[in-house]
């Protein structure tokens, strides 16, 4: 039987010491607090709030892809696929249902340029290892994907990617974490690291102090806040994004793909009866991290409305449908995304060699949360040498201006 979180929880201020102290009680942290347990490591995890995955994971849209263009990424993903394939069996939950459908991921474009740019990255994840990419040419992909427009002209698509409920592997990471004997303190805001010699030896919060010989940041939007309480600085942006549900769309086909238009940015997804609308502002502004992101309601608007240049009805025509019939039953939900320079995440020790960071990653920790939190402790307590972490956080950041904010 699984073991509920209220079990080994507290809010009444933190256990006066642990090996290991987690701050973040979203997936990136309770997958830290899962793996650090699960070596045998007394884990205390630190939660702001009074529940988890309540900021960027309860935003995400859950998806999970391998179509990535770097090896080390490609590398990272896959080991993440497989800790989903059996995820239930890996923290003590057979029969784990992670609301996980594989209708793959489909990316499409109406403009014959990008669509040449698409068969060149199609070869390019085909040499690197990512199997079942393929590309299709407009007429290919309507047979396959009767909804797209007519002048669609191509269109990459892997089948076996897909997507999964973030929350429910939330608390499956932390029920297993505390199975392994960890701690998940709630209403535990940090405010302050002790640091001698070097080191950090304490992390102080709000109600009481933790001494401890490693500390792990993994939260989100206020990583790196919450370093600099420390006196570290890493090079981490945070930026809204928003996800428009529809409980009730009988339009959009259940057996549909993450579709994203390439051309916008705008995708959508089934999600039960309904949809996920999403599209991630590339020239949103740089905010303070918060723990109340704005959710405006013209999002609907600028997503549903066909004359808006990004809505998802240019290139998938049925959501006129769907806008025509204006339902009153519908909602955004708001996150901040943490971007890093190359949009890869920042996993390990920081310039305090027992303070490590788990994040900035730039909208792909839900896909990549239990690789990378591996990732993130052994390269903090020293498993992984530096020179083979291609995430470290002091490494040479190479911004590539053509990735885009997906």
């Amino acid at each position: 039987m699984p073991t509920p979180v209220s079990s080994a929880t507290t809010t009444g201020g933190p256990p006066p010491r642990a090996d290991l102290v987690v701050v973040g009680g979203g997936i990136l942290g309770t997958a830290t607090a899962f793996h650090a347990a699960s070596r045998g490591l007394d884990v205390v995890l630190l939660e702001h709030g009074h529940r988890l995955g309540g900021l960027t994971t309860q935003a995400s849209a859950g998806g999970h892809r391998l179509q990535f263009d770097s090896p080390e990424e490609v590398a990272l993903l896959r080991e993440s696929l497989e800790a989903w394939d059996h995820l239930g069996d890996l923290v003590g939950e057979p029969g784990l249902d992670l609301r996980r459908v594989r209708n793959g991921y489909l990316w499409v474009t109406r403009d014959p340029a990008r669509a040449a740019s698409q068969r060149t990255q199609v070869d390019a994840q085909r040499a690197i290892g990512v199997d079942a990419v393929t590309w299709l040419a407009g007429d290919e992909a309507r047979r396959s994907f009767p909804f797209l427009a007519p002048d669609v002209v191509g269109a990459r698509y892997r089948a076996l990617d897909g997507w999964l409920d973030p929350l429910i592997a939330t608390r499956a990471f932390a029920d297993g974490a505390i199975r392994r004997g960890a701690t998940i303190a709630f209403g535990t805001p940090v405010t302050g690291f002790e640091v001698s010699a070097g080191r950090v030896s304490a992390v102080l919060t709000a109600t009481g102090r933790v001494e401890c010989g490693w500390a792990i940041v993994a939260a989100g939007p206020f990583t790196g806040e919450i370093l600099a309480l420390a006196g570290v600085t890493v090079p981490l942006a945070a930026r809204l994004r928003q996800r428009l549900y529809l409980p009730a769309v009988p339009e959009v086909p259940r057996d549909a793909p993450m579709t994203i238009d390439e051309d916008s940015g705008s995708h959508w997804r089934p999600e039960a009866g309904g949809a996920y609308v999403l599209r991630p502002d590339p020239d949103a502004p740089v905010l303070p991290a918060t723990h109340d992101p704005v959710a405006p309601r013209a999002f609907y608007d600028l997503l549903l409305d066909p004359e808006s240049p990004v809505a998802v009805a240019r290139h998938a025509p049925f959501w006129r449908t769907t806008w025509e019939r204006r339902s009153q039953h519908w909602y955004v939900t708001a996150g901040q995304y943490t971007y890093s320079p190359d949009h890869k995440p920042l996993l390990g020790p920081t310039a305090i060699p027992n303070l490590g960071i788990n994040g900035g990653y730039s909208g792909h920790g839900i896909m990549a949360a239990p690789a990378g939190s591996r990732v993130a402790l052994d390269a903090l307590l020293g498993v992984v040498a530096p020179g083979s972490n291609p995430f470290r956080a002091d490494r040479a950041f190479a911004h590539d201006e053509a990735r885009g904010p997906l």
